[in-house]
This record gives structure tokens, C-alpha cells and sequence, in this order.
């Protein structure tokens, strides 16, 4: 009204989200940091950092399984625990398993929905050692991928030992794991003794597996995670 052209202002009240931002927010373990930790394919979110890269073992996983002669009709059931969005059980339904998923984060499950059109009815909302006390179904594939350091860390509502029973006793005849390493900043202090030997005794030692095969390092060890990740994954068979 004054005509000036030139003005002081400040901006105020909290940047706007997207529907599918606030919930990736919620998330329990991002703690409402703008983080990915799987995949999401969707213009929002393509500019956050990504934690796991997801699509690196599902490629060693499906080569795995093809090498064993444990694709469908082979093998049929399949199990993610601590499935988080639910992108393995996603990828793994489109590989023609009939696939589940424990989640403990109901927010997690709701991504998953939204982004993946994973059916509701596939993911137990559980904790992963209270779930597996009440839940006798066995599954001919299961992987574990990030779980069992939070149990060796006590963590967990059983010991380290108890969950990998558990996960041992819920598997037909493969499992997939990776965990955390020594190697990695987080953990050099509190997972001493956890290198990729010591993982490979320990799960044979405290299940019924007889064999372990290395399937190779996951590619999440770049910035802003550029001193840890790079875990090795494993299959471990019966």
C-alpha cells in the first residue's frame, strides 16, 4: 500500500508434509528424521537418505534360491522378521512365495501398506520374541536381517540365544541373516567379539542348521553411513 518493493520478512510455523512424509516421520526408529529405511518410491521422498539399499541381498537371496532349487512350488512360505516397511515381503510375494512379515511399529506396517499394497493380513504386528512364543507355523524360507544384534545388545524380551531358537524353530529350511559387525563405528565398543567368523559359529553352534554359505556384502556403506553397514549376509540351511 506504501509501495515499497523491498521487504523484511520472516517465515513462520512448521514446513508443510505430505501425508506420506508425516507417516515416514512417525516411524519408531527414525524418530522423526527425514530417512528411508527401505526403499520408497515416491517424488517426496526421493532426496532422503536411504539406510538399507534392500534390492543388493534380494538379488543374492533369489540366486541363492534358484541355485538350491527352492523357488515356488519348491518352497511356498516365506518369513521376514523385523520386516519394517515390508519391502521382502513385498518382493518375495512377486517371486510367487505366500509371504508374511512380524512388525512391531504400527506405522512401518501402514508404509508398507500404502507404498506396497501388502496385503494387511501378512504382518503380525508383534514384538519378535513375543510373537514367536504364541505362533507354531513354520516357514520354508525366513530372514532376519538387522534383529539379532538388538538381542545380543539386550535389547530384546528374550536373550540372544532364546531368539535365535526361536527363529531356528520357525525355519523348514533356509534362513537369511545379517546382523551387526565389529567392523562398524556403532558397534566397534559393544560387539567386540562379532566378526563374520564369529557370527557363522555362533549361529551354528545355537541352532540346528549344518550348514552356512557367504552370500556376499550388503552396498549400504556409503555416505551418510560411509563407517558402517557393509554386513555380510548369510544363508544358513538345514
Amino acid at each position: 500500500m506504501r509501495g515499497q518493493k523491498v521487504l523484511k520478512v520472516s517465515c513462520e510455523g512448521k514446513p508443510v508434509c505430505t501425508a506420506l512424509q508425516n507417516l515416514l516421520l512417525d516411524v519408531m526408529w527414525q524418530k522423526g528424521r527425514p530417512k528411508l529405511y527401505q526403499p520408497v518410491d515416491a517424488p517426496e521422498v526421493a532426496k532422503w537418505p536411504l539406510n538399507r539399499k534392500c534390492s543388493d541381498r534380494a538379488e543374492k537371496i533369489m540366486q541363492f534360491l534358484s541355485s538350491q532349487d527352492m523357488l515356488p512350488p519348491k518352497a511356498c512360505t516365506y518369513l521376514d522378521v523385523g520386516s519394517s516397511y515390508g519391502w521382502f515381503v513385498a518382493q518375495m510375494e512377486k517371486a510367487g512365495f505366500r509371504s508374511f512379515g512380524i512388525e512391531r511399529d504400527p506405522i512401518a506396517i501402514e508404509i508398507g501398506k500404502v507404498s506396497y499394497s501388502i496385503d494387511p493380513s501378512r504382518i503380525y504386528q508383534d514384538e519378535c520374541g513375543l510373537f514367536f512364543a504364541s505362533h507354531n507355523n513354520c516357514y520354508d524360507v525366513v530372514s532376519c536381517f538387522s534383529v539379532l544384534h538388538h538381542f545380543v545388545l539386550n535389547k530384546g524380551t528374550v536373550s540372544a540365544t532364546e531368539f535365535i531358537g526361536l527363529v531356528d524353530r520357525v525355519t523348514k529350511r533356509t534362513l537369511f541373516l545379517d546382523t551387526g559387525q565389529n567392523d562398524e563405528s556403532w558397534f566397534k565398543d559393544s560387539l567386540k567379539e562379532w566378526d563374520i567368523d564369529f557370527i557363522e559359529k555362533w549361529i551354528l553352534s545355537h541352532t540346528s542348521f549344518t550348514r552356512a554359505y557367504r552370500l556376499g556384502f550388503d552396498q549400504d556403506r556409503v555416505p551418510p553411513f560411509e563407517s558402517n553397514y557393509r554386513r555380510m549376509l548369510f544363508a544358513f540351511s538345514k
